[in-house]
C-alpha cells in the first residue's frame, strides 16, 4: 500500500517515498559522453610571478621596469585584482634582462 500524500493549505505534498527517482531514459540515438576535462589553468598572476622569477627579476626591479608600484605587482600576482590592461604594461617588462 502506498503512503497517502500530506496536505497543507490545499497543496498536495508528496512524501519522499512517492517520488520517482529513476533517471529518465536518453532519447534514441543519444550517446552519453564523459564530460570534457580541461587541465587546470594558471591564473595571470601565477604566470606573471613564474615568468618574473625565471627571468631573474625581483618584485621591485620588475615593478620599476614596467612603471608600476611593487604593491600593485604583488596584488596582481596574488590574484587579488584581475590582469591589467595591456596598455599598462610595457613590452620590455617581460624581456630577458
Amino acid at each position: 500500500m502506498l503512503p497517502v500524500p500530506a496536505r497543507r493549505a490545499g497543496v498536495i505534498v508528496p512524501s519522499p517515498t512517492t517520488l520517482d527517482t529513476t533517471p529518465a531514459a536518453a532519447p534514441e540515438g543519444f550517446e552519453e559522453r564523459e564530460p570534457a576535462m580541461r587541465p587546470p589553468t594558471k591564473s595571470f598572476g601565477s604566470v606573471l610571478r613564474e615568468t618574473r622569477r625565471a627571468r631573474g627579476y625581483s618584485l621591485r626591479a620588475f615593478a620599476a621596469t614596467v612603471g608600476v608600484s611593487p604593491a600593485y605587482v604583488s596584488v596582481i600576482e596574488q590574484g587579488k585584482v584581475g590582469p591589467p590592461a595591456v596598455a599598462h604594461l610595457r613590452e620590455d617588462g617581460l624581456r630577458a634582462p
